[in-house]
C-alpha cells in the first residue's frame, strides 16, 4: 500500500509550537521571497490546481544564484509554502529545499519535545543496529497512545488508520518519530463500519 510521508516543512507561528504551526501569511511570505533577492513583481500568489492550494509562483528574468534559491528553500521550509518555478529551477530548488525542510522539521520536533518536558524521555534510534518496531512501541508508550496506534512499515513510523489516533498522541508521535530519525506515515482513514441489515 502506498504511503504518504509527512513533510514537517512548517513554520513555527509561536515560540513553543504545541500543536502543527500554522502557514505565514501571503504577505510575510511574499516579503521573505523578496528579502532572498527576488523582485517583488517577479514572486506572486496563486492557486495551484495540482496541489489544491496556495502556492507562490517566482519567475524572475534572470535564473535565480544557489545562494538564492538555498535562501528561498528556508523560506518555502519554515514558512510552510510551496515555492514553483520553471521546470530547470525547480529541478535545481528541489535538493535544496529537501534539506531545509528536514532542517526544519528537525528544529520543530526538538522545540516541541523540549516544550513538553519530554527530552530525557526520547528514545534512542540508530538506524540500521536498533530494532525499529521496539522504538515504536517506546514511542506509543511516550506518547500514551493505544499500543498498536502505529506500525513498523519498513523502518517507518506509519498510522493504518487516522481516525483512531487522537490529536496530542499523533502529533507528539509525529515530532518524536521525527527527532529520532525515523519516517512517519499514513495510509488514511479506515472506512466507517457499515451497520449490518436487521
Amino acid at each position: 500500500m502506498l504511503v504518504a510521508f509527512l513533510s514537517l516543512a512548517l513554520a513555527a507561528q509561536a515560540p513553543v509550537p504545541d500543536a502543527i504551526p500554522r502557514p505565514a501569511t501571503p504577505q510575510v511570505v511574499i516579503a521573505r521571497v523578496a528579502a532572498c533577492g527576488v523582485k517583488r513583481r517577479d514572486a506572486h500568489i496563486r492557486v495551484d490546481h495540482m496541489l489544491q492550494e496556495a502556492v507562490v509562483d517566482v519567475r524572475p528574468v534572470a535564473a535565480p544564484s544557489d545562494a538564492q534559491l538555498a535562501c528561498l528553500a528556508r523560506v518555502s521550509a519554515e514558512a510552510f509554502w510551496f515555492l514553483v518555478f520553471d521546470d530547470a529551477t525547480q529541478a535545481r530548488f528541489e535538493p535544496l529545499y529537501s534539506r531545509a525542510s528536514e532542517a526544519e522539521s528537525l528544529r520543530l520536533a526538538r522545540a516541541w519535545i523540549a516544550a513538553q518536558g519530554l527530552a530525557g524521555r526520547v528514545p534512542l534510534y540508530r538506524k540500521g543496529r536498533d530494532d525499529s518496531a521496539v522504538v515504536i512501541a517506546k514511542i506509543e508508550r511516550l506518547c500514551d497512545a493505544a499500543p498498536g496506534s502505529f506500525r513498523n512499515d519498513a523502518g517507518a513510523m506509519t498510522a493504518d488508520d487516522m481516525a483512531a489516533v487522537s490529536g496530542p498522541h499523533f502529533i507528539c508521535a509525529l515530532y518524536v518519530a521525527t527527532a529520532v530519525g525515523l519516517k512517519f506515515g499514513f495510509t488514511g482513514n479506515a472506512a466507517e463500519a457499515t451497520p449490518e441489515p436487521r
